[in-house]
């Protein structure tokens, strides 16, 4: 079952994403913090990160900035409810799997989970 880390501080979203997700075999740690969710990620091995890109603590792409210098490997989707181009140009540098905008059907974002999975090179 992949292991994904998830990172929204809106908790309706995680209260939306969780059961969704899990209904579709994925195993969650979630986390309103980004912070919070980077010192587990330094410590665990996620299959998978699921990250919001405006937060609180810290922004999806300083996120994603820090955990590809930890593992540069995993893969990550990045969400937001506020797309511009310019951030889609600039996440693009990060190697990140995919940009998802809110809202979004769960079948969207499953896809993307497994299209990210399925791109992996096993370790």
């Amino acid at each position: 079952m992949p292991k994904i880390l998830l990172i929204d501080d809106d908790p309706l979203m995680l209260d939306f994403l969780i059961p969704a997700l899990q209904y579709y075999g994925f195993e969650l740690e979630a986390y309103l913090s980004a912070l919070q969710a980077l010192e587990r990620f330094k410590t665990e091995k996620f299959d998978l990160v699921i990250t919001d890109l405006y937060m609180q603590d810290l922004d999806g792409r300083s996120f994603t900035v820090q955990l590809k210098e930890i593992r540069n490997e995993t893969p990550v989707i990045i969400m937001t409810a506020y797309p511009s181009s310019e951030s889609i140009l600039d996440l693009g540098t990060l190697g990140i799997s995919d940009y998802i905008t809110k809202p979004f059907d769960i079948e969207k974002l499953v896809k993307s989970i497994q299209t990210a999975l399925s791109a992996q090179t096993p370790t």
